[in-house]
C-alpha cells in the first residue's frame, strides 16, 4: 500500500488530500497540520477579525470529516525534519512517520522585521485562526499598527478599523490608490476611532517594556501602539527541509509541471512552492485550490507508476 503524507491542511493540502482519496481508495493518506482546527476558509480570516462571521462559519469541515474519507488527520503536530533517503518525517513528540510520496503544502508566513523589539508581546503575524484568536484576546486598546503595502495588509487594517479601533497602516511601498477604502484618511492630525491612517515609511524599532507600547519609523518619529501586525514580506514554511538538499528559488520550493520537486518522491503545491517559469508573488486562493487538484492528479499517476 502506497503511503502518501501531506504536510499542511490549508487550501492546498486539504484539497489535494481529499481529491487524491477520491481518485484512489487503496493508498494510505495522512494529513499533518500544526493548527488545532480542521480545514477552514483562511481567506475569510479578515471577516472573522471584523466580527462579520463566527468561528463556526469559518469552518469548512468538522474533524470527523477526515475519518469518513479514510484520511488520518494529525492536528497540532509540528514537522521538524524530513529524511528523503529513509523517506520519513520527524514530528515533535511523535515517532517518525514513513512515506512513499510526500506532499509539502505548508504555505508561507509573513516575516517579522529584523528590528529591535520584534519579538515583544503584542507583535503578531495573522497567518492562522490560532493567530487571529490570540490577537482578538489581546486587543483591548488602540492604536494598532499594521505593517504592509499589499491588499491583505489593507484588508487586515480595514477589519480592525471596523471594530472602531484606530489603525496606523505602515506602508513601506505606499498604497495603490485603487485599494484605498472609505476608512482610510491621509496622514496627520487627530485620528478618529474606526479610521486608518497611512504612514508611508518603514518601521525601525518596536518600543516597550516587555510588550508593545510604541513604534519608531525611519524618520525617527515615535507612534503610540498597543499591537503591531506584520503583513508585508512572506517566506515559505520550509524550515523542516533545511538539511534535505532540496532545490529552492527565492526561499520557495522549485517544482516542475507535475508539481514535483528536485527530490523525486517529494511534491509541493500552494504558497510554499514556485514553478520553474513562474514569477514570485502572492498566490490567490483559487489558484492554490487549482494546484491542489493538479497535485492530486500527479500523485495518483505516481502511485500508478509505483504499482
Amino acid at each position: 500500500m502506497t503511503k502518501v503524507v501531506f504536510i499542511g491542511a490549508s487550501a492546498a493540502g486539504h484539497t489535494a488530500a481529499v481529491a487524491l482519496r477520491e481518485k484512489n481508495k487503496s493508498c494510505a493518506v495522512t494529513l499533518v497540520t500544526q493548527e488545532r482546527h480542521p480545514f477552514y476558509e483562511k481567506r475569510r480570516l479578515v471577516d472573522f477579525l471584523a466580527g462579520r462571521i463566527s468561528e463556526g462559519q469559518l469552518m469548512a469541515v468538522n474533524e470527523g470529516f477526515y475519518g469518513q474519507q479514510g484520511i488520518v488527520f494529525l492536528k497540532e503536530k509540528e514537522v521538524t525534519a524530513v529524511n528523503p533517503e529513509k523517506k520519513r518525517i520527524c514530528i515533535e513528540g511523535e515517532a517518525p512517520l514513513e512515506y512513499d510520496l510526500l506532499a509539502v503544502c505548508s504555505g508561507a508566513s509573513f516575516t517579522l522585521a529584523d528590528i529591535p523589539g520584534a519579538k515583544k508581546r503584542g507583535v503578531f503575524r495573522l497567518q492562522s485562526l490560532n493567530d487571529a484568536e490570540e490577537f482578538l484576546n489581546y486587543l483591548i486598546n488602540a492604536p494598532v499598527c499594521v505593517v504592509g503595502s499589499n491588499p491583505y495588509a489593507l484588508a487586515i487594517a480595514d477589519s480592525i478599523a471596523s471594530k472602531q479601533k484606530e489603525v496606523k497602516l505602515i506602508a513601506p511601498c505606499g498604497i495603490d490608490p485603487t485599494l484605498k477604502s472609505k476608512y482610510i484618511t491621509e496622514a496627520c492630525g487627530e485620528q478618529e476611532a474606526g479610521t486608518i491612517e497611512i504612514v508611508n515609511s518603514q518601521i525601525t524599532e518596536i518600543i516597550g517594556d516587555g510588550e508593545v507600547q510604541a513604534i519608531r519609523i525611519k524618520t525617527g518619529k515615535i507612534i503610540g501602539a498597543c499591537a503591531v501586525i506584520f503583513a508585508d514580506r512572506t517566506q515559505g514554511n520550509t524550515a523542516f527541509l533545511k538539511n534535505s538538499n532540496i532545490e529552492m528559488r527565492e526561499g520557495l520550493l522549485s517544482v516542475d509541471e507535475a508539481l514535483r520537486t528536485s527530490l523525486g518522491s517529494v511534491y509541493a503545491c500552494g504558497s510554499v512552492c514556485i514553478g520553474q517559469q513562474e514569477e514570485i508573488g502572492l498566490k490567490a486562493w483559487d489558484e492554490v485550490v487549482r494546484e491542489g487538484y493538479a497535485l492530486a492528479d500527479s500523485l495518483h499517476r505516481a502511485i500508478g507508476e509505483q504499482s
